[in-house]
Formats: structure tokens, sequence, C-alpha cells
């Protein structure tokens, strides 16, 4: 009966594939340390053999310089069953064929996926997203795919809900900046009288009616002077001007009449209606310039400058009004965004606290391992080589690595050298306990020819 937590890789066959050209490893399940100077073929070897593995992993450029094709088999499986997975590579394409213990070959890649399940959480690779800020959140990506649906759902509706929130606190923030530059600006324009002073607007439209009145008033002034002084006319005439003028006009009026009178004597008979009626309009004449006497004396010329100077100084009134009201309305509207912007920072906390709790009960396979938006925690602390050891970093790579693929048990560690003694051992045990095969990469410069150690336990390297 197949078991597919068993399956290690038995041989790996490597000919021609990147810097390397011919290697046989004969691993037979065991742990692999592969070590030596830089460019011997260290990453060669393992990069060939989790390209066979893996559907995502075949590089641009597998071919050996110099040559024309590129092989690499792969033997995984325990004692019982074996599974051959070779992978040929041309200038033009690559091809995949697995044989199966029962000697039955395909070519899909949905059954290799089947066969091997997923190695592609390299641990080194995991643990150098560490260094940066979007390494940080691509470290919180790779977590969030070990919840479940429920709780990845749960996570992603509150950050909705946050994003939302930010972006109205955002509006509400632009708004406050501008309203605390509009406040201050009015503060500096108005002390507190003149806000208490400019509170009402006063009614212009009065002044201009009474303004205009006056104008008409003045106006019958014009007409007396222009009716009686036209030859001298001016807006400074005085009343005694005109009343002289009216006087003249009466008296040179009167000597034509008396002239006529003296001409006509003689035709008296006929005459004497015209006489009567010229003495009629004498009559009349005095009476109308009586009457205009009296107009005149009592005529009193408005003060039109001083209304227009109320006007002036009313609409100076107004246009303060206004400010001191707008003044006040920024004022009011500053105090209620920054009450709302504050009120939105407490939903945003809720939010935030709803997903910590959320982060706290989630099945998380590391013990202590936690993340928010920003990056992950191990115990509290921040998942970086600054608060926490290299080696301690790979190690919950290598945790994350079991629990991410639970079929083709093999583990890869790049920079075995950044290990301490005391890591390695627990590494070595902890891949026993949980039945993972390491395939280790370590630098050293004395070796200028690859070297491969094959052991299960420490013993095996003493």
């Amino acid at each position: 009966m197949e078991n597919l937590n068993q399956y290690k890789v038995q041989r790996v066959v490597i000919k021609n594939f990147k810097g390397l050209e011919d290697l046989a490893m004969n691993v037979n399940g065991q742990h692999v340390i592969l070590i030596g100077d830089n460019e011997l073929g260290k990453s060669s070897a393992l990069d060939a053999i989790w390209t066979n593995l893996s559907a995502k992993r075949i590089p641009k450029e597998p071919i050996k310089q110099g040559a024309s094709k590129a092989e690499v088999m792969v033997v995984i499986g325990n004692d019982d069953l074996k599974y051959q997975i070779e992978r040929k590579y041309t200038e033009k394409a690559s091809y995949l064929e697995i044989t199966s213990p029962e000697g039955f070959k395909t070519s899909k890649i949905a059954n290799l996926t089947s066969l091997v399940g997923d190695i592609d959480l390299d641990v080194f690779s995991f643990v150098e997203l560490s260094k940066t800020v979007p390494g940080r959140r691509e470290q919180v990506e790779i977590i969030k795919k070990f919840l479940d649906e429920e709780t990845i759902l749960k996570l992603n509706n509150n950050n909705f809900k946050i994003t939302q929130i930010k972006e109205t606190r955002s509006g509400l923030n632009v708004r406050i900046r501008d309203l605390k530059g509009l406040v201050n600006t009015g503060a500096t324009e108005f002390d507190f009288e003149d806000v208490e002073k400019y509170v009402e607007h006063k009614n212009l439209n009065t002044i201009q009616d009474k303004y205009q009145v006056a104008i008409e008033h003045n106006t019958t002034w014009t007409n007396f002077v222009h009716k009686w002084c036209p030859d001298t006319f001016s807006e400074s005439t005085s009343i005694d001007a005109i009343i002289n003028a009216i006087d003249v006009r009466k008296k040179e009026k009167g000597n034509e009449i008396d002239v006529s009178v003296s001409e006509k004597n003689n035709a008296i008979e006929i005459l004497k209606k015209e006489i009567a009626v010229l003495e009629e309009n004498k009559k009349n004449l005095t009476v109308l310039a009586d009457e205009e006497k009296q107009k005149i004396n009592a005529f009193k010329k408005a003060d039109t400058e001083a209304l227009k100077e109320e006007y002036e100084a009313g609409k100076t009134h107004n246009d303060k009004v206004d400010k001191v009201k707008e003044h006040l309305k920024n004022k009011t509207e500053l105090e209620e965004k920054t009450k709302d912007y504050d009120s939105w920072g407490g939903k945003i906390t809720k939010v935030e606290q709803e997903i910590k709790q959320i982060i706290s009960e989630s099945k998380v396979p590391v013990t202590g391992l936690t993340f928010d938006e920003d990056g992950l925690y191990l115990d509290g602390l921040p998942f970086t080589e600054e608060q926490i050891s290299t080696s301690k970093l790979m190690e919950v790579g290598v945790e994350l690595a079991v629990a991410k693929n639970p079929k083709v048990k093999i583990i890869r560690i790049n920079r075995g050298e950044s290990l301490g003694e005391k890591k390695f051992s627990e590494l070595i045990k902890f891949c026993n306990k949980k039945g993972y095969q390491l395939f280790i990469e370590k630098v050293d410069g004395t070796k200028k020819e690859l070297k491969l150690q094959y052991f299960t336990t420490l013993k095996d390297l003493k």
C-alpha cells in the first residue's frame, strides 16, 4: 500500500544541468550535505532536484554552457515503492516523464503535482524575505495560505474594513488640515472684540433707500436753479440768489407790462380786455412768485455725503460679519471633523483587535508565530535577523516547509554554514522526528571540489 508520507529522494542523476556536467547521488532517503567552495555546483544540484519535482521551478537557462541538451533523473519513494521522474531539456523545450513502480509512464504535470505535493517553500529564500518591508509582507501572505478559508475570509473582511476606515480618516484629515489653516488665518485677522462685534449684518437696503430719496429731494433744488438762474447755473447757487433772480424776473415782467399799458393807452377801449388780462397775469405772477419764494425759503438740501459714508461703513461692517461667520463656521466644523477623525481611529483600533483575536485563534503551524499586515512575529518579537538569530529563523522556515508538504518530505537549506552546531543538531533531530529529508548547501572555501555527505544522524558525520 502506498504511503506518501514516507516518500523521500532515493537517487539522483544529473547531466549538463546549469553548472554541473555529470553528478550521481545515491541518497537512499538520507540527509545530504553538499560542501565546497562557490561555483562548484552545489546550488545547481539542488536546483536540478527541485526543478524535477516542481512544475514551477524550470530555469530560463537549464542547459550547461557548451552543451546542447541536459537530463535530470530523480527517484523518489521508499523501500517498497519507487517513482522515477525524468526531465530532458533541449534548446527549444523540456520534456517530463514519470514512471510508476508498475512501469506505467505519464508526462502530465497534474500527476507530478499529485505525487509530489508542494515543495516550493525555499527555507533560505523565506528567511531572506524578512530583510525588506515588501518581503515581510510577502511572508505574511505565505503564512495566510496555511489558514482555513473561514479565517482567511474573516481577516480579509476586517482588513477591508480598515482600508475603508483609513480612506474615510484620510479624507477627514485633509479637511481638518484645511480647516486649521482657515481657522488660524481667521484668528490672526480677528481679535475677540471683532468676533463679538461683527455678528449681524446691517440693512444696507434702508440706507440705500434714504440715499435715493435724498438724491430725488436735491433734484428739486437743481430744478429751481435751472428755472430761475439758467445763465449762472451752479449746484452752489444760494437761496438768496434764486429769490433775487425771481425778484428781477418779476420786475422785468412788470416793466414790460407797464410799457405795454403805456403804449396802448391810445387804444384803451380796444385793449381794456387785454389790460385786464395782463393785470390778472401780473397778479398771478406775484402770487406764484411769492409761493416759489416760500418753497425756496423752506427748502433744505439733504446731506448725501453723510449717507454715502454711512453706506460704506455699513458695507465694511457687513464684510467683517461675513468673515467672522465663516471663521466661526470653520472653527465649529474643525471641532466636529476632529471628533469624527478620533471616532474612526477608535473603530480602527477595534477592528485591529478583532484581527489580532482572529490571528491568535488561527492555526498557524509554528508555535509562537503570529502576524499582522506588516510582518511576522515570533514570541512577540519581529521576525527579522535584528531581533531573532538566523538559525532560529531558518528553523521556523523548516517547520513551515514541513507543514506545507506532507507528501514528498524533503527540505532545502541554503547557507547551512550559518547554522551553529547546536541549531544544526536541533534541526536534524526535528527533521528526523517529522520524517523529513534535508538537502543542505554549505560553503567551505577550503574545498575546491564538490563533496557529498550522506547521513541519518549526527553520529554519521563524526
